[in-house]
């Protein structure tokens, strides 16, 4: 909270970035009065990240061929449906968000600093109807659960399906101003639609293109897998890609043309849709550069695809991962081609920014971590990872560079902060004990077992903490994300922050559940060392579990 008059507290200069917002500005997130203008852009685009990361779990976890086993009946067509639809949604969320982003761009309309509370209830009950839709469906895409009236699992599935579908609604435009409001953004919803089926047909079509791309696709694929599985392996003859007993076809749909279709298609609407921005004696050469980085993704996408099947699960490689992760990552390669190029001065007529970027401190420590445990991970084997150390000297060298940013923020412990980084652990390790098939993890040799203790409890808590919640959950709710009030985060800033924090570990739900519980914690005094010391509280308390039990894969 901020101090009447001119008095300031140490904290409160963290919270707000040393700059106070006046109490006589208005109040960004509160409804007008007399109906609904515009819906901001920052919200809509975190209900769409929202709905995005539903789409990539049901389309990861479940394979539209389970449902063949009920045999003819009205649900017939949605299951003959689920196997493509999941692609060309995909294709239209791309495109909607495409479209939005040209059109806040014209209108520049302030963000919000929080989502209003009438949005929150609704991503509440949205949630909760996508939690028991899955519920339902490991149900009906279980093959040897036997159900005897599949009509009924499917209908209840539709129900809270659409109900999930009208509160997602719901949390973007009130129910009194949907009409107005699809007057007014029609224009884009077409827009949307027409480009995004135009961008998913191109794509279909060109895979009857395959021939002169394939092998180039296995070499590609061959190289990249044998970098961090030594199983690797390449048969030309063929086009078959392998690893272990596992091994794929590379077929038409694998080529990568798909992806360059999409890409083609994106940027070329880019073109229209930010023509005041492109330098276009040069933007012209994104094309080739899309398609590349389309083809890079499916590459990427089949080096994954063979690990997978070899390392973790057949079932899960050949089902979801392989009819849905394609078409995510050509349209997620596509927006960061074109959205990278609109902030770079050589392809676009970029504004300077001002002074150095704010976002470095909260970013750069991750995203560094991440790079060279890429690097370590490749030259690790089941029972060791020689170039762990190389991963901590990155990290420490990362945040060593922000110190002086660090280094004005209160640390000072909290009682409330140590108490609930101990709960989570025990419930994080009371979830890893439900785990039936996870095998416990074999003790570190000495050396390598103290550098992941001190990475653990120093390192990953600071840059973990600063990405997701310093950074993403205030960045959700403000464009300005420094001078957002951390006191006041929104729920969608904490759903989407620690959502994303449980994709970055192998337990999804608890890690999401602790990410949600690191964020509250941040939230209750506005200081992002109690996140931070809650967090490093549970990893201490891991490592004495993993010790006393002989696991040691609590940790992941």
């Amino acid at each position: 909270m901020i101090a009447s008059g001119d008095t300031r507290r140490p904290e409160d200069e963290q919270r707000l970035g040393g700059e106070q917002r006046s109490e006589a500005e208005p109040r960004a997130d509160a409804e007008p009065r007399s109906g609904l203008k515009t819906v901001s852009h920052v919200r809509a685009l975190a209900l769409l990240t929202l709905l995005a990361a539903q789409g990539l779990i049901i389309g990861v976890r479940y394979d539209s061929a389970a449902l063949e086993r009920f045999g003819p009946g009205w649900w017939t067509p949605l299951v003959a449906a689920a196997g493509w639809s999941m692609s060309a949604a995909a294709s239209l969320l791309a495109a909607l968000a495409l479209v939005g982003s040209s059109e806040a761009r014209r209108t520049r309309e302030p963000a919000p600093w929080r989502l209003p509370h009438r949005c929150a209830r609704f991503v509440a009950l949205e949630l909760a109807a996508f939690a028991g839709w899955v519920a339902l469906a490991e149900a009906l895409f279980d093959p040897e659960r036997a159900l005897t009236a599949p009509g009924a699992w499917f209908a209840g599935a539709l129900a809270l399906a659409a109900l999930g579908a009208a509160a997602w609604l719901a949390a973007l435009v009130p129910v009194r101003e949907l009409a107005p409001f699809a007057r007014r953004h029609a224009t884009a919803f077409g827009a949307a639609l027409v480009l995004g089926s135009l961008a998913f047909g191109v794509g279909r079509a060109a895979q009857d293109l395959w021939l002169p791309l394939r092998r180039a696709t296995l070499a590609a694929a061959h190289a990249l897998l044998a970098a961090f599985e030594p199983s690797a392996s390449a048969h030309p003859s063929d086009l078959v890609l392998a690893a272990g007993d596992f091994a794929v076809r590379v077929e038409p749909a694998c080529s990568g043309y798909e992806g360059i279709g999409l890409a083609v298609v994106f940027v070329l609407a880019s073109f229209v849709l930010f023509r005041d921005a492109w330098r276009f004696s040069r933007a012209w050469l994104l094309l080739p550069l899309a398609a590349l980085a389309a083809w890079s993704a499916n590459v990427v996408r089949l080096a994954a695809l063979v690990w997978l099947g070899a390392r973790v699960s057949p079932e899960l490689a050949l089902g979801g991962f392989h009819s849905y992760a394609g078409t995510v990552l050509f349209c997620a390669a596509s927006l960061a081609t074109v959205a990278l190029a609109l902030r770079s001065p050589w392809f676009a007529r970029v504004e300077p920014r001002a002074g150095p970027n704010p976002a470095a401190p909260y970013l750069v420590p991750l995203l560094a971590s991440l790079a060279a445990a890429l690097v370590s991970r490749a030259f690790a084997s089941a029972d060791a990872e020689p170039l762990f150390a190389l991963r901590v000297a990155v990290a420490a060298g990362a945040l060593a560079a922000f110190v002086g940013t660090y280094r004005r923020w209160d640390w000072r412990p909290s009682g409330v902060a140590l108490v609930v980084g101990a709960a989570l652990a025990l419930g994080w390790a009371g979830l890893a004990e439900l785990e039936a098939s996870a095998e416990p993890a074999p003790r570190p040799a000495a050396f390598e077992l103290a550098l992941r203790i001190a990475y653990a409890l120093a390192l990953v808590p600071l840059f973990e903490e600063l990405a997701f919640r310093g950074f993403l959950a205030r960045r959700i709710g403000a464009l300005e994300f420094e001078r957002a009030d951390p006191t006041r985060l929104g729920i969608a800033g904490i759903v989407v922050s620690s959502f994303a924090f449980g994709v970055l570990h192998q337990r999804v739900i608890a890690g999401t559940l602790a990410g949600i519980a690191y964020a509250l914690v941040y939230r209750r005094r506005g200081r992002l060392a109690d996140a931070v010391w809650a967090h490093a509280t549970t990893n201490a308390v891991l490592v004495v579990i993993a010790a006393k039990n002989g696991d040691w894969s609590l940790w992941k």
